[in-house]
């Protein structure tokens, strides 16, 4: 009985350590050119990940959208392209899903002016549904930059600009001193460059998060620039927002924990406008929308590794430590060891883990080896972003992105003949290991020098044209 017992520990321990971990390049469709996640989520056990891509139809390149289903080992079940909806490059998130269906959000150019489209899907990848919605004003267009579902309603978000480009913006908020004001109407321009929602239930009280780029029109010496959270109830109500000044110079996006604090980043502090720092700052603000319970900047040393990272997402993990990934430009590699840039320094994908109490648990680079020219004369290593991250139950992260080339890479590569951006997917244990590597800071991914595209036997490739509205 008791070997008995050990065998069945030891059976239970291989199969908690045996949870696969990897790091894969994938090439979509030999035939279609660049690759640009958009949107990553878990379904089941299925990985699905919505791209931009260019396809090729009738010996011409069109952007198109690209829904691909993976299992949790990164293998491709089913992939599947639509004509016509190529989504906004850079929006912060395009897919959801509720009973049964996937949603997907999406740009569809129509009469010369954008429109949003809206498209269901089965598990199967399957059409279920398409319809297509105008811009509040004639001649307006539309950049959608996600779905987002509560309850029964569904909310689809983004920019509209009319005919002057410019759309105007009226609310009250909190200044940087804390103190409310308002806006007075059409006495400030301002352009809405990113918005993101965020959404939790409290108290049965259904609220809505956004954060908001805000610059002055084109072309204008003066002006306000800079950031504002604002929270909204269902019917586009403001309840409470906070703006702070300062040119924000990356990406954005608001997190909402469980307890109602705020996550975000940004090159200056929200309090203090002459606080500015690198790119890489994380900021815990509390409920009431008045004070930072914790802000700091990412490990970086200008003099020896010139780190600087811009953060495209967070998440809240299962033991409430806050997840984040992005891109990290780190010179760390570089022949002259002097922290200057050359050949070798670039852009890696990186994932940091922050306790609840705005303590770095940990922080992981992750170099993607140039195996598509000499590494001589190009570089050891090809930038890579990771834009999406989520959690399994098991407490592995499973991170989607981009490996794409530099400047001088790209001058040296022909697209005809060589695929030179691709699907990233990485999957970690929850201390943002590799198994078969170090687990370090910086962990190079030069193990092959081959690029693996991880087919399989099941891949299944459809083209689809998407009309007004279409039913099944």
């Amino acid at each position: 009985m008791r070997h008995f017992l050990i065998l069945i520990m030891s059976l239970f321990l291989t199969q908690i350590y045996s949870q696969e971990t990897f790091s894969k390049t994938i090439d979509l469709d030999p035939d279609a050119r660049r690759n640009y996640i958009r949107d990553m989520m878990m379904v089941e056990d299925k990985i699905i990940t919505q791209s931009i891509q260019f396809c090729p139809q009738d010996s011409i390149f069109f952007a198109c959208g690209t829904m691909t289903q993976f299992d949790l080992s990164g293998e491709i079940i089913t992939s599947k392209y639509n004509y016509e909806t190529a989504a906004y490059f850079d929006g912060p998130g395009c897919l959801n899903f509720k009973d049964n269906i996937l949603y997907y959000s999406t740009n569809l150019h129509q009469d010369s002016f954008k429109k949003t489209t809206l498209i269901g899907y089965n598990l199967l990848l399957e059409e279920q549904l398409s319809q297509s919605f105008e811009g509040p004003e004639s001649k307006s267009n539309i950049d959608n930059q996600g779905i987002a579902i509560i309850g029964n309603n569904m909310y689809i978000y983004g920019n509209v600009n009319n005919d002057s480009g410019v759309p105007r913006f009226n609310t009250s908020h909190k200044n940087q001193s804390g103190r409310k004001s308002t806006m007075e109407k059409n006495t400030i321009h301002l352009q809405v460059l990113n918005l993101i929602l965020i959404t939790y239930k409290r108290h049965q009280t259904e609220t809505l998060h956004s954060i908001l780029q805000l610059n002055s029109p084109n072309g204008a010496s003066t002006g306000f620039n800079g950031t504002q959270l604002i929270k909204i109830d269902t019917s586009g109500n403001v309840l409470d927002s906070f703006t702070f000044q300062g040119t924000n110079r990356q990406p954005n996006r608001l997190l909402v924990t469980s307890d109602n604090r705020y996550v975000f980043s940004s090159t200056r502090n929200p309090f203090d406008y002459y606080d500015s720092a690198p790119p890489g700052r994380i900021h815990n603000m509390n409920a009431l929308m008045d004070s930072l319970e914790w802000s700091f900047i990412l490990p970086n040393d200008q003099l020896v590794d010139g780190k600087h990272y811009n953060l495209f997402d967070f998440i809240e993990a299962q033991n409430g430590d806050i997840v984040a990934c992005g891109m990290a430009y780190d010179n760390t590699d570089t022949e002259l060891a002097t922290g200057s840039a050359d050949k070798n320094s670039t852009w890696n994908g990186f994932i940091v883990r922050i306790s609840p109490d705005g303590e770095i648990k940990w922080l992981k680079l992750y170099k993607n080896p140039n195996n598509l020219l000499s590494k001589d004369d190009y570089g050891r290593f090809r930038p890579s972003r990771l834009n999406k991250i989520k959690e399994l139950p098991d407490g592995r992260l499973i991170a989607a992105g981009d490996i794409f080339v530099n400047n001088t890479q790209f001058a040296a590569i022909n697209e005809e003949e060589t695929e030179a951006f691709h699907l990233w997917l990485l999957m970690v244990d929850a201390e943002g290991c590799i198994e078969n590597y170090d687990c370090e800071e910086i962990i190079r991914l030069d193990q092959s020098e081959d690029l693996q595209y991880a087919i399989g036997s099941e891949w299944i490739y459809e083209k689809y044209i998407i009309s007004d509205l279409t039913q099944t």
